[in-house]
């Protein structure tokens, strides 16, 4: 994340303590500090938490996280996860994948603090269908 530093030239400072905890195996990390200070006003940070088995997954299918966060903040389209009414799929079509489409299952905790669940390239998708608008 690129900040810009005010005219006093100091950077941008976090007005939450930071606190992360890696938990045991099998567990989410989860990390609070949610709002930086910003020049004119507070800025509202993502935060991205993963399960166990979305990071295996991400592992195993060579995806870049940053895809699964771009998937989740800009998605071509989103729908509702049939059997978990709590649960969003996102879908991005990635150009590094030569235009498959990412699908990411995810929670949203709070405004900005996202629960990945899984992610993995959606073989009956295709770029422009299927499209549910954001």
């Amino acid at each position: 994340m690129t900040s810009t530093q005010p005219a006093g030239g100091r950077p941008p400072q976090p007005t939450d303590a930071a606190l992360c905890r890696a938990a045991g195996s099998g567990q989410v990390r989860r990390v609070l500090c949610r709002v930086q200070a910003a020049p004119g006003g507070s800025l509202l940070v993502p935060i991205f938490t993963y399960t166990q088995h979305a990071r295996d997954q991400i592992a195993l299918r060579s995806l870049d996280q940053a895809w699964v966060e771009r998937t989740i903040l800009a998605p071509d389209a989103v729908e509702p996860d049939p059997r978990h009414p709590d649960r969003r799929r996102a879908f991005r079509a990635l150009p590094e994948r030569d235009g498959r489409v990412l699908r990411v299952v995810y929670v949203v905790r709070s405004a900005a603090t996202f629960h990945g669940i899984t992610a993995f390239l959606d073989r009956g998708r295709r770029p422009g269908t299927h499209e549910i608008p954001v």
